[in-house]
């Protein structure tokens, strides 16, 4: 069980790994990066303007940090 749950550890943190990855790439249209993160349990701005998508994006960078952290915590416990 320790292994199955090693694997699906490391999936989960390769996820989060490359959200952040495609929320930091800057040369990408900002409609791609809000779709990426738009599974993110986060609170909605006003995607009509673009500084209501900036602080979208800023939620949902900070969210999937945190996810990161988490799993990686619980990497060093196993």
């Amino acid at each position: 069980m320790t292994r199955d749950r090693r694997i699906r550890l490391n999936a989960r943190k390769e996820y989060y790994e490359n959200k952040i990855r495609t929320l930091m790439d800057l040369s990408l249209p900002t409609k791609l990066v809000c779709l990426a993160c738009w599974d993110a349990p986060v609170e909605r701005e006003d995607l009509t303007t673009e500084r209501g998508k900036r602080r979208f994006i800023k939620k949902c960078l900070k969210f999937y940090q945190k996810k990161l952290k988490e799993m990686e915590r619980e990497a060093r416990r196993l």
